[in-house]
């Protein structure tokens, strides 16, 4: 009977597409390949998105238990490396978007959002200072802008 470490060697020399589909048939040894050349980037990689090491970890082992999960749908269109970091990828986005703080309304608003809005009226010419009203309303004039009636008189 062959040692252990003698199959992880040869495993080891195994091309990734030979690895996914031992790991398809179950084989926990080419799962512990795939996870061992991969995990670096892949912590990297959940680490710049969480920016936690603790959470980095946690999304990985998730991101691994979906990925080898769904292994017998890896179609081969793109390399394993990059089927995983998607999933990796995924797997941070998600958390940064469910832990991302979200406000009421009714909170940004005062007494708890019971009372009628404000209104800003805007200034109209006639309340402008008057050297700034003669500049509007020279400026209409030249525009050929007709002039609002009785602001600019």
């Amino acid at each position: 009977m062959r040692s252990v470490s003698l199959v992880q060697a040869e495993l080891a020399m195994l091309e990734d597409s030979d690895l996914v589909a031992l790991a398809t048939g179950g084989d926990h040894g080419a799962f512990r390949i795939i996870m061992q050349r991969n995990n670096q980037r892949l912590y990297r990689v959940a680490r710049s998105v969480v920016r936690d090491d603790g959470e980095a970890e946690d999304v990985l082992q998730d991101a691994y238990l979906k990925a080898f999960g769904a292994i017998g749908e890896f179609r081969r269109d793109a390399a394993l490396a990059t089927w995983l970091t998607r999933i990796v990828l995924n797997e941070a986005l998600g958390r940064v978007r469910k832990r991302r703080s979200t406000v009421e309304l009714d909170s940004l608003l005062p007494s708890g959002g019971h009372s009628a809005p404000t209104v800003i009226p805007f200034p109209s010419a006639s309340g402008l200072r008057p050297g700034l009203r003669l500049a509007i309303c020279s400026n209409r004039a030249s525009t050929g802008c007709p002039a609002r009636s009785g602001s600019c008189s």
